[in-house]
């Protein structure tokens, strides 16, 4: 589940964000529901990297959300 939230270009508007990537999946097994599971977690960020063509470096803000948090 995710939102987008835009509003309409009005003149003399900037961009403020661009996606450029985006990832989803499932944490896998774990120690429990709340536990993370780090390599899933690491393929996920790659993923997200991947489809939007840029490095970690390139990353200015991550916002994201999981059970427990």
């Amino acid at each position: 589940c995710g939102g987008l939230f835009v509003k309409r270009k009005e003149e003399n508007d900037m961009a403020l964000a661009r996606i450029l990537g985006y990832a989803v999946n499932q944490d896998g097994r774990s120690n429990g529901l709340t536990a993370p599971n780090g390599p899933s977690q690491v393929r996920l960020i790659k993923d997200a990297l991947t489809k939007a063509q840029i490095s970690g470096d390139d990353v200015n803000m991550i916002e994201a959300h999981g059970t427990g948090t």
